[in-house]
């Protein structure tokens, strides 16, 4: 197995793992913890590639436009967060983690988000509101009694911040 195939199989595998810790520890003792084992997966990205500036950029990209999105639907009474470090008027720690995870994703692997931006829109349409519901049924957030509008609210924002995160991917790609 390559060295690259080798860290694409731990990074898809912690990937998954530090999203069901993310969601699942909101709110308890255990937050901290994943926040500690988030640390170390973003190192051992940062080290697997070298440092590399273009997945910096989209990573922060992604952290940025999450910052914008999670933070508008809390100060627009959307959602509401559980979690142990609560900062006024400021996504959680662990969204922030979330949003990590998936700038490393767009980055390192382009192809599990599409080759096409109507696939990754697509993509990101119906999986989005997915993890809000998931979140919501793990009390992680609390989402207002008309759901399936808020949802539905998420599917188009997260569309199009999925194609953003597309085109960002695509330019920084020609300077790597």
């Amino acid at each position: 197995m390559k060295r690259q195939e080798l860290f694409s199989n731990i990074y898809m595998i912690a990937w998954g793992v530090l999203w069901w810790l993310l969601i699942h520890s909101a709110g308890s003792q255990l937050e901290i913890l994943t926040y500690v084992l988030m640390l170390g997966i973003f190192g051992f990205y940062l080290f697997a590639n070298n440092f590399s500036k273009p997945s910096l950029y989209i990573i922060l990209l992604s952290v940025l436009c999450g910052s914008v999105i999670d933070g508008s639907l809390m100060h627009f009474e959307v959602i509401a967060y559980n979690s142990f470090l609560n900062i006024e008027l400021m996504p959680p720690p662990w969204i922030f983690c979330l949003w990590v995870l998936l700038g490393i994703g767009v980055y390192t692997y382009p192809n599990m988000f599409g080759k096409h931006p109507l696939l990754t829109a697509s993509v990101c349409f119906v999986s989005a509101p997915l993890c809000y519901w998931t979140g919501h049924r793990a009390e992680a957030i609390n989402l207002p009694d008309q759901m399936t509008i808020t949802l539905g609210a998420i599917a188009l924002v997260y569309a199009i911040s999925g194609l953003v995160l597309y085109n960002c991917r695509k330019r920084v790609a020609h300077y790597a």
